[in-house]
């Protein structure tokens, strides 16, 4: 976490979240693809959000996919089948069907909200030890979604108080890096040269608002 806070341009969390997802996928494709707990768990949840199955293509585990994907398939033709055979009304099948693209329950969803708590509740823990205060304040902040989190959970004020200043300051520092980011698109102020803060300062912005990172 100290070296997530000390090197990440992104939200810290953001980042722990993804590397978090991404071990749960990778270790799901190469050692449990047949595990009966996991097969269970995925046809409760129709597969994975888009999200993750995209990051679950992009790791290249063709069988692993395959064998996965392809009993999402049999139980999606098997609903298909049923709710014709018994010629249910329109509303019906739709209700049946639109339960497939709703992903709520997407267990690497899962996984990572349960690894951001954990992480989350470690920095709050930590957060009067100097090296936790120390990368904190060397990071470029925490994006909206996880300051809300961490704020939910903090109970001591001067916890609270210190972890709002910090992120304060460092939305202050994104807001001018954006401002003079802008200010030098103008031609008048061409010849100036643009920061590393400042060349990258529109996209943080957006990561800063929304999470995310990539």
């Amino acid at each position: 976490m100290l070296e997530e806070f000390q090197n990440a341009r992104e939200c810290p969390f953001c980042s722990l979240a993804a590397k978090s997802s991404h071990k749960y996928l990778d270790a799901l494709l190469y050692e449990k693809v047949n595990d009966g707990g996991v097969r269970k768990e995925l046809k409760k949840a129709h597969g994975f959000c888009k999200k993750h199955a995209k990051e679950l293509v992009s790791l290249g585990g063709a069988l692993g996919i395959g064998i996965i994907y392809r009993e999402q398939l049999k139980n999606f033709m098997e609903l298909l089948s049923a709710v014709r055979v018994s010629r249910v009304d329109n509303e019906k099948l739709l209700k049946e069907i639109s339960r497939w693209s709703n992903h709520s329950k997407c267990p690497a969803c899962e996984f990572e909200r349960n690894a951001i708590e954990r992480y989350v509740d470690t920095f709050i823990y930590f957060l009067d030890d100097g090296d936790m205060r120390k990368a904190f304040e060397s990071s470029n902040g925490v994006c909206v979604e996880h300051f809300t989190l961490v704020l939910s959970r903090i109970e001591d004020a001067e916890r609270r108080d210190y972890f709002v200043g910090v992120e304060v300051e460092k939305l202050r520092h994104l807001y001018n890096n954006v401002e003079e980011f802008i200010r030098k698109q103008d031609y008048r102020f061409k010849n100036e040269p643009v920061t590393r803060d400042e060349a990258d300062s529109w996209i943080r912005v957006v990561r800063i608002m929304t999470g995310g990172t990539g």
